[in-house]
């Protein structure tokens, strides 16, 4: 096997594996009795084949741009590689002055390899992109089945091989509906939060209908093969029988997700949903790339049917969700507030031009307040306040400074494809830049979890999970 072949194996892997959470801890650290879930440094399975990755993707020569390091990026480094390189330095330098140097030095690592997975994921070609899409919504099809599971058994097992902790319904510190009739579990799947799986579950659920809305009826050779390949291939009953079980399959990995993503019972989810279905709507009406053909129009029935008898079932559970008492009562809206309020205080004891270091904000609300019980202590639930508290105006400018750079190629080159006179050059560009903006809509069903949670910062598998989902938009 080459080297070119390896590093992308070992990333398909890392991909493939990126929800379970096997790990192995260098440092947990306990307060008053109560384990600082924060400060916790471990070293995850994920980031051995991760690292493998990296250090073959940098030093296997290019065959086509020549050997060297900047030949990795397939084109000269952009100005959203360079800022995300100057965002990293920043983060680097915040050691310096962070509470708990050794937190704020391993977060920046997390940082280093999650730029990475994007460069790496930037590189590949549109068929190897392709098995990316297809290993997160499997990935999402098997989360949702184990997240059922657990909500029917009501209790989730440990395994150190998945990373697992064992949660039941009436254990303190539990994700729970707390309802009139008791205590009901919320799905975990794999991951450490009902709302990680459930924001996992929107996010894929709308890359496999983006990507039904953008290639149509779409076998498992079309999935791994180029438009070229398949117009050289042909139609015979072979490939029409791949072609029904490919969809049934589809249909069945989507129902099953739905089914995930209301057992999780987030509401954030929930809404990145919504947002990402309107947008898909929207695409559609615009954009003749998106008409949806019969097939489409079946499946979408279906998908719609099973979250309508989903809904009935779940009803007694679904609905309260949104009940003000049952809100109140649960304390999720306090809590956040909490979390902003100490935000604000963090920010305001001399934090606001340099930040109080990367990783460390809770470090700091523990100085701020030592008599505070750590449990209650949280990163601000809002990604944005919360990189601004950590790692200050600069960091903040520096981290807006690369979203923007991102979206303004994205916006280019919608605008490159409007104005291309050649219909041949056109059709070519459709086809990239429409297969960009399911991406664009992916990143936009999180935007409810990045303003109402923190764990696309925080959570291993929520920061490397959105610099996946970075390095597909950022792809040529």
């Amino acid at each position: 096997m080459d080297m070119e072949r390896t590093w992308k194996y070992l990333l398909y892997a890392f991909v493939g594996l990126l929800p379970l959470q096997t790990v192995y801890l260098l440092r947990e650290v306990f307060v008053g009795g109560e384990k600082w879930q924060y400060g916790t440094i471990a070293i995850y399975g994920t980031d051995i084949l991760l690292l493998l990755s990296a250090i073959i993707f940098l030093v296997t020569p290019d065959l086509i741009r020549g050997p060297g390091l900047l030949s990795r990026f397939r084109v000269k480094p952009g100005m959203t590689e360079k800022m995300l390189m100057v965002f990293v330095l920043w983060a680097g330098l915040s050691i310096l002055w962070a509470p708990d140097q050794m937190l704020a030095g391993y977060f920046v690592v997390k940082l280093v390899l999650a730029v990475g997975v994007f460069l790496m994921v930037k590189s590949l070609d549109e068929k190897e992109s392709k098995v990316v899409v297809l290993l997160l919504v499997l990935g999402a099809a098997l989360e949702s089945a184990l997240g059922a599971w657990q909500f029917l058994a009501q209790s989730t097992f440990a395994s150190t091989l998945l990373g697992m902790s064992a949660h039941e319904a009436g254990q303190a510190g539990t994700s729970v509906l707390k309802l009139g009739d008791g205590r009901w579990l919320r799905a975990y799947g794999t991951l450490p939060h009902p709302n990680i799986l459930g924001g996992f579950l929107a996010a894929a659920l709308m890359l496999g209908i983006g990507y039904l809305a953008r290639f149509g009826k779409d076998s498992m050779r079309t999935v791994l093969m180029s438009r070229a390949e398949l117009r050289e291939s042909d139609t015979s009953l072979r490939d029409r029988f791949m072609d029904t079980v490919w969809m049934s399959g589809v249909t069945l990995a989507g129902a099953m997700i739905l089914l995930g993503l209301l057992l999780t019972f987030s509401r954030s989810a929930w809404l990145g949903a919504i947002i990402g279905i309107i947008l898909i709507l929207f695409l559609q009406k615009s954009n003749i790339e998106y008409r949806i053909s019969n097939i489409k129009y079946k499946i979408a029935g279906i998908l719609a049917v099973t979250l309508i008898v989903f809904s009935f079932v779940l009803h007694d559970q679904v609905f309260p969700r949104f009940d003000t008492a049952v809100i109140a009562a649960e304390g999720s809206v306090s809590e956040r507030v909490q979390s902003l309020w100490d935000a604000e205080r963090v920010v305001g004891e001399g934090n606001m031009l340099l930040g109080t270091g990367a990783g460390n904000f809770t470090a700091e609300m523990m100085r701020l307040q030592p008599d505070r019980p750590v449990w209650s202590i949280q990163p601000a639930h809002n990604a944005f306040v919360l990189i601004f508290a950590e790692l200050g105006l600069v960091g903040f400018v520096l981290f807006l400074l690369c979203i923007v750079s991102l979206l303004k190629r994205v916006i280019s080159s919608a605008v490159e494809r409007s104005l291309c006179e050649d219909l041949d050059s056109s059709t070519r560009r459709l086809t990239r830049n429409d297969t960009k903006m399911v991406y664009v809509m992916v990143l936009a069903t999180l935007l409810p979890s990045l303003f109402l949670d923190h764990w696309l910062w925080t959570s291993h598998f929520g920061l490397f999970f959105l610099f996946v989902l970075l390095g597909l938009t950022a792809r040529k």
